[in-house]
């Protein structure tokens, strides 16, 4: 192998290594009262997300379910699991985003007496 090669391929690795650490793993998934979802806020850790939750400001305000689900890139399937969801919802952790749906459209006229 010729040093342009080996320099080449160690560049590579080192950038790949790199990029790897920056990926985002998680994002966040919120709900409206009506069941309808959007995904936002990617970061490396669940705390990460979780500041991000905190600060997202009142443009957020129709949307007032969250959770927490692994980022499996730009575009989200319904049937993906939503590892943490918070308070109220905590106990539908570990449902697919579908399940949850179901579930607040279901329930909206209990949940809307939350907000």
């Amino acid at each position: 192998m010729g040093t342009k090669r080996i320099l080449r391929k160690l560049l590579e690795d080192t950038t790949d290594e790199f990029s790897n650490d920056d990926k985002p793993k998680y994002k966040a998934v919120l709900f409206s009262i009506d069941g309808d979802w959007v995904t936002d806020f990617p970061g490396r850790t669940i705390d990460e997300v979780g500041h991000k939750l905190a600060d997202r400001g009142s443009r957020w305000y129709f949307y007032p379910f969250e959770g927490i689900m692994r980022y499996t890139g730009y575009h989200t399937s319904p049937n993906e699991i939503v590892i943490e969801m918070g308070s109220p919802l905590e106990f539908l952790s570990g449902k697919t985003i579908n399940e949850i749906s179901k579930y607040i459209e279901r329930n909206q006229d209990e949940l809307s007496k939350i907000f």
